[in-house]
């Protein structure tokens, strides 16, 4: 049998890639589009990652598991407080998400 890429585990014959590496393709995405994604660790109900973008743009990025995740009421709360602030909060589930969230990022970059 072949080895799986880095960051991807074996679940029922499926390749599944983790939730920290879901993370790190956001971490290191922002930061080559000039951002800093900053780890929220000290704040309960409070998105996982503010992210901070060239020219004062500040997003606020959940990252959920795609099946199964559900959310605290805690965090719904929270959320549901900081877009009504006006704040944009993302919650991304795969890596995917993550890229098309960071391509969107790049085209309105590309604007300016």
């Amino acid at each position: 049998m072949r080895a799986l890429p880095e960051g991807l585990t074996m679940i029922a014959f499926k390749a599944v890639v983790r939730e920290s590496q879901v993370e790190k393709t956001l971490r290191e995405g922002v930061t080559e589009g000039g951002g800093k994604a900053i780890k929220v660790r000290f704040l309960r109900g409070w998105p996982d990652r503010i992210v901070l973008w060239p020219r004062g743009v500040l997003h606020f990025i959940e990252m959920k598991k795609p099946k199964g995740s559900r959310f605290e009421p805690r965090q719904e709360r929270v959320h549901s407080w900081l877009r009504k602030m006006g704040f944009k909060v993302f919650v991304l589930y795969t890596k995917d998400q993550v890229e098309q969230y960071l391509n969107e990022r790049k085209k309105v970059d590309e604007l300016f």
